[in-house]
C-alpha cells in the first residue's frame, strides 16, 4: 500500500517558503482518520465532511488531495489563493476521514491502508477538516502540517463522566509517514476495554507495538459506556515511534460534563518536543462544567500552578495511569477576565474544552500551543468561518497576545480593523472587551486575550507580538473549532525554476525565502555540501542562485528570552542539468544522436562495451568495435558484509543479495579516474524481481557534478524524487546525481527501465534491505555505451563533432545523408526529434554510413579531399525548342556528378526525364518544353567515390530563353474582284534575327489569284524593311461565286538557322469576288449585203463558260428582205 499513491511528491516545488512559526501553514499535511461511534441510530454518526484549504498567497497555489489507498484517478487537485479557498466534500458516513465503529469494528486495532488523506501544495497552505454528525453534532480539526510530525505524543479526549452507551467514543489515530515505522502505544491500563483488541489480563498497564508503512494508519478506540476505565482510559496514553508519525485524538462523541449533552472533541496534536510548560487560555461561552482545560504530563512530579500563583495547584505523574492528567474546571478561570494562565514544572500536553451557551451539548475540544516568544506572525486566513458545508454557524475567534501588542483582524465586513477600536461592521462583537491574563511567564511576559463573535467569511488576524489564534463556530447544540497558529516548526525550503519549461537543475535553479518569514529570524544563511560536509556560505541573498551541485539548506537563528534557537530546513538537493549539446531539448544522457547529424552515437564511437566482471580484481571490457579487451583504466569494488553478497559475472551482470534482518546495505562502485565513461544500467530482463517491503536501491553518478537519467516508460519502478523516503509513482523520466528507487508492484507495462549517464568518471549502486523477515535480491546489468572516439584527435569526441575527420566536410554529408542547408545537421534546420533525440523531421538517415573505398572505415571518420572544378558550367541562351548544354570539368576523372536546380528556396536534385538528360554526368542537356524554365539556375555537385563531401559549381549557370519570334503581315485580309488590278500585302520581321530568315508564301489557287513572289529573304540588316507580296486576281469566266484563299507564310526551317525557325505559320485571308454572269454578246457584224445574194455575217460569243450546251434561236424581223 505504501507506494500506491506517492506520485504526488515531487523533488522540487515552484516556490520557496520558510515558516518558523506559522506551523499550521505547510506544504505537506497528513490527516489520519478519526473514529466515531457508529452504532445505528446514534447522533455521533458522521455526516457531511469537508476539507478546507486556504493560503495567504496572493498568487495561485496548486494542491493535491490524496485519499490514502486510492489510485491517482481519485486524487483531488485544484488551486487556491488568498482570495479563493477550497471547500472539498469528502463524503458522509464511513469515509477516508471518518471510521464508524460499533458494527463489526474490524477497523479498530488494525493496520489500515485505505484511510486518511495526504495533502500537498506547492506553497504553504492551511488545512482543516470540518464535519457534522447526527444532525446535532459538529467537529473540526486543524492540520498542524510539518509541525505535526513527531515521535512522542500524549493523547487527550473528553473524560466522558456520564457516557451514553450508543454514541460516546474516545480514540487515538496514528499515521506513519515513512515505511517500516515502529509505533508503540504504552501505559494503557489493562482494565481498559479496547475495541477489537484482546487486552492482557491482570492489573497494571500494557503496550501495543505495530509496524506501519508510509501513510498506513492504526486506530485505538474505546466505548466509554462499556466500562468505567474506558471513560478516560485513553487520556495520556504514550505514543512513541522511531520515525515521524502524525496523531489525531479526541472523542466522537464525548463530554467534559456529567450531564447527557455531548459533542465532538477532536484535533491533531504535535509531538513532545513542541509542547511547553506555560500556557494561556481564554474562556469560551460555555459553563464552568465543560469550559475545562486538560493537562497531560510528560514527566513524573510535574507541578501545576495557575494564574500566577506560587502555590502548587496539583501534581501529575506521566507514569501513573491514575494521575497522569489533571482537568482544570471552568471556575479556575479568572472570574473577571475569564482567562487562565498555567505554569508547569515540566512539559505538558494541553487540551481546551470550549463551549457556547448554557447547553452542555455545545462543546468542542482542541489542542493548545504553548506560550513562546517565537510564536509571532499572523493567521491568513481561516476560510468561511461560519460554515460547515452549507450549514450556517456563528463564527468566533479567540486571540491571545502580548499585553503591549496591537491586534488587527479582517473578515468579509471588516478590513485590518484594530480589535480594540470597537468600530466593527457586519455584526462583529468583541465579547468581554480586552481580557487580562493573570500571570507572568518565566521570562517576564504578560498577555491579554480577546474573543470575537459574529465573524463571517474568510478571517485573518495579525499581531505585532506573539499570536495564539483559535476559531470555533456554533449552531444550536453543535460546536467545532481549532487553533490556527502557535506551533513551531522548522523552515520549509524548496526550489524555484526561473524557466518554468525547463528542468529543476542548474543553471535553472533559484532558491527563495519569503520576506515575511525572514522577519522572524535574527539571522540566517545558506549552507552547502558539495561532498565534503556542510559549509556556511555566509550568504543571505534572497533569492539565492546556487552555482554548484550538491545539497543546500537554510540555517536560521532566533533569539528568544536570551536563548538562541536554531532552525534548519530540510536538505534541498541541486543537480547540474546534463548538457544538451545539440539544443534539441533531449539531454545528452539519453540523446541517441548528440549532434543531430543523422548518425547514432554508437556508430560514431568505438562501440558499446561489455564488462567482464568475473574477476573484479582484474576487470575488463570489450568494445564492439575493438577486438582486444581493455583493462587497467578502471577499477570495480564491492562492499557487502557476510552473509550478504555481491556476485558479478562475465556479461556485466551484478546480483546483490541481503538477508533478512541485517539492516545493511551492499555497494558496488566503478571508477574511471582519467577516462569518460558512458554507463547504461538495466534490470536483468531474464530475472523477475521479487518485491519485498523495506528494500531500496540507489544509483549515483560520479563525480557529484554528473547525473544519471532514468527512463521508466512503463512505471516499472517508484522514485524518491525529493529524498524524503517517499517513493512516487508515474515518474517516467528523472535526472539527478543520485536516483533512489523501489520496484513498483503495479507497473503499467513490461518495458524495462534503464539508467543512462554520459561522461562519468564512475558510478555506484547501493542496495538496502531493512526487512526483518525477507531476503532482498536484485539483478542488474551494467554496460558501457558508445565508448568515445576522437577520429581527428581534436579533443572533441565524434558524437559531439560535426566534422569528425577535420576535412572540412560535415559528417552528415560524408555519411551520405541529406544536409539541405549545409550546417552539418541532418536535413533543414531547425529539426524535430523524438524523445530520444533522433531526428524525425527529415529524410532517410540512421542507416549504415558510406564507406566508399570499402576499407572498413566510414568516410566521415577518414579525411579526404574535395573534387576541384576547373571549368564551371556557363549560362546558356536558347530558343524554345533548342537544347541547352552545360558542362563541368574537374580534376578527378572518377568523380561522381549530380546536377541540381534552384527552386527559389533550396537546391534540389534533378533526374533524367523528357526535359533533362545526363543528370548524373559532367554534361547536362536541358530541352525545355515551354518557357517555364526561362531564368532557371543550375549547378553541379561533384564528389569522389571515397569522399562524400560535395563540391558545388559556382556561380550558378543560368538558362536564358529568348522570346518567341514573330512576323507582322499587313494587311491580313484582302478583298478583290476578278477584274480588279493586282494589290499587295507586306511582311516584316518583329525582331532582328541572328542570321537570314527565309519565308515561303504559298499560292493556293492560281486560277483565282496569283501570289508573287512565293519566297522572300530577310537579312540581319533589312529585317525591319517590309517586303511586298503581290496578289493578282484572275478572271476565270466561270460563275463559281466568291472564292476565299489563304496564302500561308511559313519559315523555311531548312534554311533558317535561328529562333525564327520556331515561328508559327501565318496566313492572309484573300477573297476573290466573282464578276462572271450568264449571257452572250454579238461582236460587231458585217451587215453589208445586197439583194443580189451577197452574204453578211456576225459573231455570237458566250460571256462565261457554260456548264452544258447552250442553244440560241435566231429570228428575222423582215423575211421579205
Amino acid at each position: 500500500m505504501r507506494d500506491l499513491f506517492k506520485g504526488f511528491f515531487v523533488v522540487f516545488f515552484v516556490f520557496v517558503s520558510s515558516e518558523i512559526l506559522q506551523a499550521q501553514l505547510s506544504k505537506n499535511h497528513y490527516i489520519p482518520p478519526i473514529a466515531s461511534n457508529g452504532r445505528s441510530g446514534n447522533n455521533a454518526y458522521p455526516q457531511s465532511q469537508f476539507i478546507y484549504i486556504s493560503t495567504p498567497s496572493a498568487i495561485d497555489v496548486n494542491y493535491t488531495v490524496i485519499p490514502v489507498g486510492s489510485s491517482p484517478a481519485s486524487y483531488i487537485t485544484g488551486v487556491v489563493s488568498k482570495s479563493a479557498y477550497a471547500e472539498i466534500s469528502v463524503g458522509s458516513g464511513d469515509t477516508n476521514f471518518a471510521i464508524q465503529l460499533g458494527n463489526g469494528d474490524v477497523e479498530a486495532a488494525a493496520v489500515l491502508n485505505d484511510k486518511g488523506y495526504v495533502i500537498n501544495a506547492d506553497r504553504p497552505v492551511y488545512v482543516s477538516v470540518r464535519l457534522r454528525a447526527g444532525g446535532a453534532q459538529a467537529g473540526a480539526l486543524v492540520s498542524k502540517g510539518s509541525a505535526g510530525l513527531g515521535k512522542s505524543f500524549r493523547s487527550g479526549s473528553f473524560d466522558s463522566q456520564a457516557p451514553q452507551s450508543d454514541n460516546y467514543l474516545n480514540f487515538i489515530s496514528v499515521m506513519a509517514t515513512s515505511d517500516n515505522t515502529s509505533v508503540t502505544f504504552d501505559q494503557i491500563e489493562r482494565t481498559v476495554d479496547l475495541i477489537n483488541y484482546a487486552e492482557p489480563a491482570g492489573a497494571g498497564t500494557f503496550s501495543i507495538n505495530e509496524t506501519l508503512d508510509a501513510f498506513e494508519t492504526y486506530v485505538l478506540a474505546v466505548f466509554p459506556a462499556d466500562t468505567a476505565a474506558n471513560e478516560d482510559g485513553l487520556i495520556g496514553v504514550l505514543i512513541e515511534s522511531d520515525k515521524d508519525i502524525v496523531v489525531n485524538t479526541g472523542s466522537a462523541n464525548g463530554s467534559f460534563w456529567n450531564g447527557s449533552g455531548r459533542d465532538y472533541g477532536i484535533d491533531q496534536i504535535v509531538g513532545k518536543e513542541k509542547v511547553g510548560t506555560e500556557y494561556a487560555f481564554v474562556k469560551g461561552g460555555g459553563d464552568d462544567g465543560w469550559e475545562n482545560v486538560l493537562l497531560v504530563a510528560t514527566e513524573d512530579n510535574t507541578e501545576i500552578r495557575v494564574n500566577g500563583s506560587s502555590a502548587v495547584h496539583s501534581t501529575i505523574d506521566a507514569s501513573d495511569p491514575n494521575n497522569r492528567y489533571v482537568i482544570l474546571e471552568g471556575n479556575e478561570y479568572d472570574a473577571t477576565h475569564e482567562t487562565l494562565f498555567v505554569s508547569a514544572s515540566e512539559k505538558v500536553f494541553a487540551y481546551q474544552g470550549i463551549g457556547s451557551g448554557a447547553n452542555e451539548a455545545n462543546q468542542s475540544m482542541f489542542f493548545v500551543p504553548p506560550l513562546s516568544c517565537q510564536s509571532v506572525g499572523s493567521v491568513d486566513n481561516i476560510p468561511n468561518i461560519e460554515f460547515i458545508g452549507a450549514a450556517t454557524y456563528t463564527g468566533f475567534v479567540t486571540i491571545i497576545t502580548n499585553s503591549t501588542a496591537t491586534v488587527t483582524f479582517s473578515d468579509q465586513d471588516n478590513t485590518d480593523v484594530d480589535i480594540e477600536s470597537g468600530s466593527f461592521s457586519g455584526g462583529v462583537t468583541l465579547v468581554g472587551g480586552t481580557r487580562t491574563v493573570q500571570g507572568t511567564t518565566s521570562v517576564g511576559e504578560t498577555y491579554k486575550a480577546y474573543v470575537l463573535s459574529g465573524l463571517n467569511g474568510d478571517v485573518s488576524v495579525t499581531s505585532t507580538g506573539e499570536l495564539y489564534c483559535a476559531y470555533y463556530n456554533q449552531s444550536g447544540v453543535a460546536t467545532s473549532g481549532g487553533f490556527y497558529s502557535g506551533f513551531i516548526s522548522k523552515p520549509e525550503v524548496v526550489l524555484d525554476r526561473p524557466d518554468v519549461s525547463g528542468e529543476f537543475c542548474l543553471p535553472n535553479v533559484e532558491l527563495t525565502v519569503s520576506s515575511a518569514a525572514l522577519d522572524k529570524y535574527d539571522s540566517w544563511s545558506w549552507w552547502f555540501n558539495g561532498g565534503s560536509g556542510f559549509v556556511d556560505l555566509a550568504q543571505d541573498n534572497n533569492p539565492f542562485t546556487p552555482s554548484n551541485a550538491g545539497y543546500y539548506k537554510v540555517i536560521a537563528y532566533a533569539n528568544c528570552a536570551g536563548v538562541t534557537s536554531t532552525y534548519e530546513s530540510d536538505l534541498i538537493p541541486v543537480s547540474i542539468c546534463p548538457p544538451d549539446f545539440d539544443g534539441d531539448g533531449i539531454n545528452d544522457n539519453i540523446d541517441l544522436d548528440i549532434d543531430n547529424d543523422g548518425i547514432y552515437n554508437d556508430v560514431e564511437s568505438w562501440g558499446d562495451g561489455l564488462f567482464d566482471l568475473s574477476d573484479i580484481s582484474a576487470p575488463h571490457f570489450t568494445l564492439t568495435g575493438v577486438s582486444t579487451p581493455i583493462s587497467g583504466i578502471f577499477t570495480v569494488s564491492t562492499t557487502a558484509n557476510a552473509p550478504n553478497t555481491v556476485a558479478t559475472a562475465a556479461n556485466g551482470s551484478i546480483v546483490s543479495s541481503i538477508i533478512a534482518g541485517s539492516s545493511e546495505s551492499n555497494k558496488i562502485e566503478f571508477l574511471f579516474p582519467i577516462n569518460d565513461a558512458n554507463f547504461e544500467v538495466i534490470h536483468d530482463p531474464s530475472v523477475a524481481h521479487n518485491i519485498i517491503d523495506y528494500e531500496e536501491f540507489r544509483i549515483t553518478a560520479l563525480p557529484s557534478s554528473k547525473t544519471f537519467t532514468l527512463l521508466n516508460t512503463d512505471n516499472q519502478i517508484l522514485i524518491d524524487t525529493d529524498f524524503d523516503d517517499n517513493f512516487e509513482s508515474g515518474i517516467t523520466s528523472f535526472t539527478a546525481n543520485e536516483i533512489r528507487f523501489k520496484f513498483n508492484p503495479s507497473p503499467s507495462g513490461a518495458t524495462p527501465f534503464s539508467f543512462h549517464g554520459e561522461h562519468l568518471n564512475g558510478m555506484s549502486i547501493t542496495h538496502i534491505n531493512d526487512n526483518v523477515s525477507s531476503d532482498s535480491q536484485i539483478s542488474l546489468e551494467v554496460s558501457l555505451s558508445h565508448w568515445p572516439k576522437d577520429s581527428d584527435i581534436d579533443l572533441s569526441y565524434n558524437s559531439y563533432d560535426l566534422d569528425s575527420d577535420a576535412d572540412s566536410c560535415f559528417d552528415t554529408s560524408e555519411a551520405g545523408f541529406l544536409d539541405t542547408d549545409l550546417d552539418g545537421i541532418l536535413g533543414l534546420s531547425p529539426v524535430t526529434v523524438n524523445t530520444l533525440g533522433v531526428v524525425t523531421s527529415e529524410g532517410v538517415a540512421y542507416t549504415t554510413p558510406i564507406d566508399g573505398d570499402s576499407n572498413s572505415i566510414y568516410d566521415f571518420q577518414e579525411a579526404g579531399n574535395n573534387v576541384n572544378i576547373t571549368t564551371t558550367p556557363a549560362t546558356q541562351t536558347i530558343c524554345l525548342g533548342d537544347s541547352a548544354t552545360y558542362e563541368a570539368i574537374t580534376d578527378t576523372p572518377e568523380a561522381n556528378y549530380k546536377w541540381q536546380i534552384y527552386n527559389g528556396t533550396e537546391w534540389i536534385d534533378i533526374n533524367d526525364n523528357s526535359i533533362y538528360s545526363s543528370t548524373s554526368s559532367s554534361v547536362l542537356t536541358v530541352t525545355p518544353s515551354d518557357y517555364s524554365l526561362d531564368g532557371a539556375q543550375y549547378r553541379v555537385s561533384t564528389w569522389k567515390p571515397t569522399h562524400q563531401c560535395k563540391t558545388f559549381s559556382f556561380p550558378p549557370a543560368g538558362l536564358v530563353m529568348l522570346p518567341e519570334r514573330t512576323i507582322t503581315i499587313s494587311p491580313t485580309s484582302i478583298d478583290l474582284s476578278e477584274t480588279d488590278s493586282p494589290t499587295t500585302f507586306s511582311i516584316v520581321l518583329d525582331a532582328q534575327p541572328g542570321s537570314n530568315v527565309f519565308l515561303d508564301i504559298s499560292n493556293p489557287d492560281v486560277t483565282e489569284a496569283v501570289i508573287s513572289p512565293t519566297a522572300i529573304e530577310f537579312s540581319t540588316t533589312n529585317w525591319n524593311v517590309p517586303q511586298q507580296i503581290t496578289v493578282s486576281p484572275q478572271q476565270d469566266f466561270i460563275i463559281d461565286g466568291d472564292q476565299s484563299l489563304s496564302p500561308e507564310i511559313t519559315v523555311n526551317v531548312s534554311s533558317t538557322i535561328n529562333c525564327y525557325q520556331y515561328t508559327d505559320m501565318r496566313s492572309v485571308s484573300v477573297t476573290i469576288i466573282d464578276t462572271d454572269v450568264a449571257g452572250f454578246e454579238i461582236l460587231p457584224a458585217d451587215n453589208l449585203t445586197d439583194e443580189n445574194g451577197d452574204q453578211g455575217s456576225f459573231t455570237v460569243r458566250l460571256l462565261t463558260i457554260p456548264s452544258g450546251i447552250v442553244e440560241l434561236a435566231l429570228s428575222s424581223s423582215d423575211l421579205t428582205e
